[in-house]
């Protein structure tokens, strides 16, 4: 699935061109992008994660997904009163990481699937922390459809909830009156890139060789790999990394 990119012109003549990488589910864009300027109002406010749980969010839309005014608590614009917290904000990382197994991605009680590793979830926060004008943290509780063997039966479907982190990246462009945001659930691309190591941003483009995929059409908001502002960020870095990499020992 290619990148899909939306444009939007603002009341004061601003635009704002809204960009998914292919690895977000297109429901999930299309939501974020309307709820956009909550998302915006509370990063602006606080600066910390934002929740969003999509099983609940849509009842505060018509079929039209346009906001339902009266359903919205005028007094605080994270939720309404019939439908607590569909949208909050989070200021504890570490009681949000708190949740993630420490190995694999499915809770130890199987309650709840996790589309980030824990080493993951910590690089999208600790970037986020470190550039918090440049990128937006959203948490998504969704649900996903799973189907559970039955003895002497047909299989039962049951949904799980999972929990992703998004990551909008920002690039504010003022004298052409641009504002682009890109969805990803990776913290590179060809907008911003970060250290896998240290979260800094970086323009060397030095990244593990084994990591490196070869580019398509398809990214043209993607920069696939593992970047590193150096050899020593790289070595650092290698006790985590050598565990997801093919690769038996560091190499620039």
């Amino acid at each position: 699935m290619c990148c899909s990119i939306i444009s939007l012109v603002l009341e004061n003549r601003e635009m704002e061109n809204w960009a998914v990488h292919p690895d977000c589910p297109q429901h999930v864009a299309e939501w974020l992008l309307r709820l956009l300027p909550f998302i915006k109002q509370i990063d602006n406010a606080y600066h910390e994660t934002i929740f969003v749980d999509l099983t609940r969010v849509n009842l505060l839309f018509d079929d039209k997904m346009e906001p339902l005014k009266e359903r919205w608590d005028s007094e605080n614009p994270f939720w309404s009163l019939e439908n607590p917290l569909p949208i909050n904000s989070i200021g504890d990382d570490q009681e949000l990481l708190a949740l993630w197994p420490a190995k694999g991605m499915i809770s130890d009680d199987a309650q709840i699937i996790f589309q980030q590793s824990l080493d993951d979830a910590k690089f999208i926060l600790n970037v986020r922390s470190e550039h918090t004008k440049r990128n937006i943290v959203v948490a998504c509780q969704d649900t996903v459809a799973l189907e559970v063997p039955v003895a002497d039966d047909s299989p039962k479907i049951i949904k799980v909830p999972t929990l992703t982190l998004y990551m909008i990246q920002i690039v504010s462009m003022p004298t052409k009156k641009i504002t682009h945001y890109v969805l990803t659930t990776e913290p590179n691309s060809q907008i911003n890139w970060y250290c896998r190591n240290c979260c800094k941003r970086n323009s060397s483009n030095l990244r593990c060789p084994e990591c490196v995929q070869e580019i398509t059409a398809d990214d043209a908001y993607s920069k696939p790999g593992t970047f590193y502002c150096n050899a020593k960020c790289q070595l650092e870095d290698w006790p985590r990394h050598k565990q997801t990499c093919r690769k038996s020992a560091p190499d620039m």
